[in-house]
């Protein structure tokens, strides 16, 4: 049975860091395979093996000869050149320099011990050795072990190249499906980009637009995308008091959605304050009831015409950042509130 020795190949973390560095990718091409994962070439039959088979072959063509020529020893040296050289040509095919170098001395030593054996004298066996038809044999046996091992060397090397670019394939494999899993999660990203460019676009035209309820409602739409609010309203002033103008999201387990004219208290304390304001950072009394945060929404004089208010805030949206960002949309949605007039207002709510 024929061993194998062992062609190494890069392990997938360094194909990684081939990918993630091109001069190593580039090296990589006229290096070796490093250290990892095996894969496994054939090498050339152990000396033991070729010397056990050559045996065999030359005792059984010596024994072939000696039984045609038991009658005549002598015919055993006549045969030119020798039958042995079958022998020696198939295992100088088989195995190439190392096939004729092993069973070279095998076949005419077998020869030498079965001529004494049969009486046959090695004076003649000595003097046929450097007949021309013998030369003849051995050069064609030397030719044929050098084409042999010559061949033998090229599948090894063909062998290994072969080894090598499976490690390639796989390596290409792995950076290519890294390629593949990084577009897909680019075109999400840019489908995302895409997403929230067209809804900030929709957002912007309605809050710089004429039009107070379709600001409201973009401005909510807003609010909630931006903190992550479960419900949010937005009220607008009249006769001294805040009318919901637009809602979203369930508002209370009680009213799940919001009552026309809302008591709400951090509302209320935003209004008094002119800012936005947390309930967090009021009394606890005050809290009690009251949305999670609010924004004023004001005119010019800084008189409240409005305010937005967000109740189920996650805790990580709480921040300064967060209601600095609802402070910012009641005054982007007070362009749309101060330009219609309270008239205009009650006359499109009647309307509806």
């Amino acid at each position: 049975m024929r061993t194998f020795r062992k062609l190494k190949r890069k392990t997938p973390a360094g194909l990684r860091a081939e990918a993630a560095e091109p001069s190593a990718v580039a090296a990589s091409q006229t290096a070796p395979a490093d250290s990892g994962s095996a894969i496994a070439v054939p090498e050339s039959a152990p000396l033991s093996a070729v010397a056990k088979e050559a045996a065999l072959m030359v005792l059984g063509l010596v024994a072939a000869a000696a039984l045609v020529s038991r009658a005549d020893p002598v015919l055993l040296l006549r045969f030119q050149p020798h039958p042995i050289w079958l022998a020696v040509l198939i295992l100088a095919a088989r195995y190439g320099n190392r096939g004729l170098a092993i069973v070279l001395p095998i076949a005419w030593g077998a020869v030498a011990v079965t001529a004494v054996c049969l009486g046959a004298p090695l004076s003649a066996l000595a003097g046929r050795l450097g007949s021309g038809p013998e030369l003849g044999a051995l050069v064609g046996a030397v030719l044929v072990a050098w084409v042999s091992s010559m061949h033998e060397r090229r599948t090894l090397e063909l062998r290994e190249e072969k080894a090598f670019l499976e490690a390639r394939c796989t390596k290409a494999r792995t950076v290519a499906n890294e390629l593949r899993r990084a577009v897909v999660a680019v075109r999400a990203r840019a489908d995302r980009v895409d997403t929230s460019l067209a809804f900030l676009r929709s957002v912007a035209g309605r809050l710089d637009g004429h039009d107070p309820e379709a600001a409201a409602h973009a401005a909510l739409e807003l609010a909630r995308s931006r903190i992550g609010a479960l419900a949010g309203v937005v009220q607008i002033a009249e006769h001294g008091r805040l009318r919901t103008l637009a809602w979203s999201g369930v508002w209370s387990s009680d009213n799940p959605m919001p009552p026309d004219f809302l008591n709400d208290s951090t509302v209320n304390a935003a209004c008094e304050q002119g800012g936005p304001l947390r309930a967090l950072d009021m009394t606890a009394a005050l809290r009690e009831g009251g949305s999670d945060m609010a924004a004023p929404i004001l005119d010019g004089s800084g008189r409240p015409i409005g305010v937005i208010a967000l109740r189920g805030v996650p805790p990580e949206s709480l921040g300064a950042a967060s209601l600095n960002d609802l402070g910012v949309i009641a005054r982007w949605c007070a362009r749309s509130f101060v330009e219609v007039s309270e008239d205009d207002v009650r006359t499109r709510a009647g309307g509806e």
